[in-house]
């Protein structure tokens, strides 16, 4: 028994020394101290301890997120877009397994698509990551993005396809809410607003969040009312101010839309008139009045 307690004290002992020097290797160290500076705000000086770290073991898991926080310096904090993607760049090359490298091609995909304008490129990166995605919801999270790129870009009709992709091919979850909208958004700019009616219908069946529905009741009046439909429109802003009973957005709206289709009837009413009341409806305010000087004599 004294000799089973020896060797489990020594085992123990031996795991404590093990897992301190892990802990106080010198990658690790730097990369604290990058870690630490970083949150003073002390930028040049993080990406020197990160360096360092790359230097004291570079092939290891710590180099790859060095470099991988390198660029994040470089992207948000001190805006050097040649450098953060020179650093992006070189992490996807020199450790192509490591998770940070996949990181760094959706950071990649992000600065071509919003910071330098190319699309192609961005979308490049995008089906890179999509050729390995890992999961379902990460496939759908890079379809989000690379269908957002082409709206961004101007190109609706590929952004039509890409949002159309995932609304029929993923199920609905809080994701999806925003595919739907800018998909009916979409619909309406290529002047298909039937389509975008159907929808916001199909949105407003699936979603149960307060801020989607809000936006599909809205969109689908506005669409409606696009295609001069103003009865129509007007049931899906008396539907928002049913169940968004304190929404003044949604009051303001119908009561624009009201008073907007009472001018177009009156509007239409005074075009209907027959003929020989509209002469009348003329003459009436044009004739004279008789004079006060008594009744008119004749010769």
């Amino acid at each position: 028994m004294p000799r089973r307690r020896v060797l489990l004290a020594a085992a123990t002992a031996l795991l404590s020394a093990l897992g301190f020097a892990r802990c106080s290797s010198p990658e690790r160290a730097n990369v604290e101290k990058g870690q630490h500076a970083l949150g003073q705000g002390r930028f040049q000086e993080a990406i020197a301890h990160y360096q360092e770290a790359i230097l004291d073991a570079p092939r290891s898991s710590d180099a790859a997120r060095a470099l991988y926080e390198i660029g994040l310096i470089h992207y948000y904090r001190i805006r050097d877009l040649s450098a953060a993607r020179a650093t992006f760049r070189k992490l996807s090359t020199d450790y192509p397994d490591s998770r940070p490298a996949r990181e760094a091609r959706f950071m990649l995909a992000r600065l071509y698509a919003e910071d330098l304008d190319a699309a192609d490129k961005a979308l490049e990166e995008y089906h890179a990551l999509l050729e390995s995605s890992e999961s379902r919801s990460e496939e759908k999270a890079i379809r989000l993005a690379m269908a957002e790129c082409q709206y961004q870009a101007g190109r609706l009709e590929h952004a039509a396809v890409a949002y159309r992709q995932i609304v029929d091919g993923y199920p609905y979850d809080e994701s999806s809410g925003a595919a739907y909208l800018k998909l009916a958004h979409i619909e309406r700019l290529l002047g298909r607003a039937p389509e975008s009616v159907t929808i916001f219908d199909r949105l407003l069946e699936l979603s149960p969040t307060a801020d989607v529905r809000r936006a599909a009741f809205f969109g689908s009046a506005e669409a409606l009312s696009q295609l001069g439909l103003g009865d129509r429109a007007k049931g899906y802003l008396e539907r928002a101010v049913e169940e968004f009973p304190g929404d003044s957005e949604a009051k303001g709206r119908l009561s624009e839309l009201s008073s907007r289709s009472r001018s177009e009837e009156l509007l239409q009413a005074e075009a209907g008139l027959p003929e020989n009341l509209e002469r009348r409806v003329r003459w009436s305010r044009t004739k004279k009045p008789p004079s006060s000087d008594g009744p008119p004599r004749f010769r």
